[in-house]
């Protein structure tokens, strides 16, 4: 792995944070969630050094099978990873793009309240779980930034925002 490379969960680290099955610490699991298939090795490294982790983290979950490369420092794919389908309501393309935004930022906030807090956080998910479009889940994000920090510190829950700003389409 390059610092270039951009790294995707592979199917055991979607199965990791579907099931717990393979039991990652917390803050391992933490970075294993902003893992996106958008950046670079080298930014989700800096990510995990602001929320306190060990440097080798990346590297092990790599290692151990979590991560695979997307994509090279040339942007030429490597992997072809199973993906587990979603359903997606019929109808033109920036229906099907607010949607996909939609459920991604819904499940990065469900599972880092969930990693971070435990069942603390049950309340809060429930609020996420009943939001129905973007404008609802923006509702919520100074509350989720305030528990996040609570956990994380200030940096560790502006990394969380920041991803949800970006999965959202960049509308914070």
């Amino acid at each position: 792995m390059r610092p270039t490379d951009v790294l995707d969960k592979s199917d055991k680290g979607q199965e990791e944070i579907r099931t717990r099955k393979h039991k990652l610490t917390g803050k391992a699991r933490m970075l294993l969630l902003l893992i996106d298939g958008r950046h670079p090795a080298f930014v989700v490294r800096e990510q995990g050094a602001k929320m306190g982790l060990p440097e080798n983290t990346l590297d092990l979950l790599f290692d151990q099978g979590y991560l695979e490369v997307l994509r090279t420092a040339s942007g030429t794919a490597v992997t072809t990873s199973t993906t587990t389908r979603e359903l997606r309501p019929a109808g033109n393309a920036a229906a099907e793009d607010r949607f996909a935004h939609y459920t991604a930022a819904r499940r990065l906030m469900t599972e880092s309240v969930f990693t971070t807090l435990g069942l603390k956080g049950f309340m809060f998910t429930l609020k996420i779980e009943k939001t129905g479009n973007l404008d609802d889940l923006r509702t919520l994000i100074p509350d989720y930034q305030r528990l996040m920090a609570k956990a994380l510190g200030d940096e560790g829950a502006a990394l969380f925002v920041g991803r949800l700003d970006d999965l959202m389409g960049g509308t914070l």
